[in-house]
């Protein structure tokens, strides 16, 4: 058994290991679990950017629900969302009909390869982005990485590249 990448022992190994369908339930299973932590408010488990921000602003309209009210009102809610993914930098929240506001969006057919272009200059700066504390040590762990290549790297090109990246993630992180 070779464990080469894409050689096709490996692809039909990986071939259908996860289901779709399989992978749509763990996704919504876990944004149900996110936004009860977000519902609950403890400091930790603070969440920080744009989904963030928009699903406490949704949350606390329904702040006077009961225990039972709010799992059913999430049950609800969780349906909004196209995709929940987490990545080391950030969650990606991605809402129906607002798929065309993911960074990620491929050009040739206008939709978001979450799982292909995801990086965290791409996510930092995405609508759909929320990161925990956790994510956001990483993030800052990224950061001083291409900020060191801004500092060594011979070529221009590579440094201010590594200087965007740098500039992407520190907005990300004052905000």
């Amino acid at each position: 058994y070779r464990h080469v990448k894409g050689s096709y022992q490996m692809r039909r190994y990986t071939t259908n290991k996860l289901s779709e369908s399989v992978k749509m339930s763990l996704e919504r299973d876990y944004l149900k679990e996110v936004m009860h932590r977000v519902a609950k408010g403890s400091l930790e488990d603070r969440f920080y950017g744009p989904a963030a921000n928009r699903l406490e602003k949704e949350l606390k309209a329904v702040s006077v629900y009961s225990f039972s009210e709010l799992g059913d009102f999430i049950t609800k809610h969780a349906d909004l969302y196209v995709r929940f993914i987490a990545f080391e930098w950030g969650y990606c929240a991605l809402r129906k009909g607002e798929e065309y506001k993911a960074q990620c969006v491929e050009s040739s057919t206008g939709l978001p390869k979450v799982d292909v272009n995801s990086c965290p200059e791409l996510c930092c700066g995405c609508v759909h982005n929320m990161n925990n504390e956790l994510q956001c040590k990483s993030l800052e762990r990224i950061a001083i990485a291409h900020q060191n290549i801004v500092d060594t790297h011979p070529l221009d090109t590579i440094k201010k590249m590594s200087a965007a990246v740098v500039k992407i993630i520190r907005r990300r992180l004052t905000k």
